[in-house]
């Protein structure tokens, strides 16, 4: 394991970040504006995911049909246009898979399959936009599963992660704020898991616990954009992104 940084956001992660973040890190040399010093108050993090693929649905399959994304599944998703629709979405960060679970890049690289077409440097060319317009960028997370697992207990990914993230229950989310280290962020789902997992309408209740959140939707190759299936929690997500705005901007307005 190693500790890297992407944009100032330091995680212990495997060798895939690592060559991942060999490709920004040449970017970050380059000159590229700084980030400003300030770090959100709570992170708004929604992305239209890349690790896998969902139809609408049909009578024989209600849920629709899901499968692990495929290289050519997003060959045609342009960056900007990503780029352009999370941070209309009402994010303030910059999310991207570097590499797709389901194995492959969406970076240029030799160690193993890479996406196809604009996918080869979807990760970069992203990195590159939210460098502009300087906002951090965000890529993999941690599988926070359970409360208290013996796996991570004294690991060094629980010990020197600056985030914490749950991907699951709210036993999960209030264990992490509470083994947490002072300058340790959490961050929990507002949307994307089923079952009860997660709720996007409780959003507060972990705004005000100092939470950080992550949400996603899966789209319908060639497309990025979430099936529809999804409407109304994205509603719910983007009103409350658009109140945490506001309820960031009153928050550092008193402490100045």
């Amino acid at each position: 394991m190693m500790s890297v940084s992407l944009c100032g956001i330091r995680f212990c992660l495997g060798s895939l970040v690592v060559a991942a973040s060999a490709v920004v890190a040449a970017q970050a040399a380059a000159g590229e504006p700084k980030l400003p010093a300030d770090v959100p108050p709570a992170i708004r993090l929604f992305n239209c995911d890349f690790n896998w693929a969902r139809w609408p649905p049909s009578e024989s399959l209600p849920h629709g049909n899901v499968r692990p994304s495929q290289p050519e599944d997003w060959a045609e998703v342009d960056a900007q246009q990503y780029f352009d629709w999370h941070r209309e979405f009402g994010n303030n960060v910059v999310y991207c898979q570097a590499y797709c679970s389901s194995g492959f890049a969406l970076y240029p690289s030799k160690l193993g399959p890479v996406g196809k077409g604009k996918a080869v440097r979807l990760f970069p060319e992203l990195y590159a936009l939210a460098r502009k317009a300087k906002l951090p960028v965000w890529s993999f997370n941690v599988p926070f599963h359970k409360p208290d697992e013996a796996l991570w207990r004294d690991h060094p990914m629980l010990a020197e992660s600056d985030g914490l993230f749950a991907e699951s229950s709210d036993e999960v989310v209030g264990w992490l704020l509470r083994v947490r280290k002072p300058e340790q962020r959490v961050m929990t789902t507002i949307i994307g898991r089923g079952k009860g997992v997660t709720d996007p309408g409780s959003w507060r209740k972990w705004y005000d616990q100092g939470c950080d959140f992550f949400g996603y939707a899966w789209g319908t190759p060639p497309s990025f954009l979430p099936t529809a299936m999804y409407d109304e929690e994205l509603k719910v997500v983007k009103a409350a992104f658009a109140e945490m705005q506001k309820l960031d901007a009153e928050q550092m307005r008193r402490a100045r």
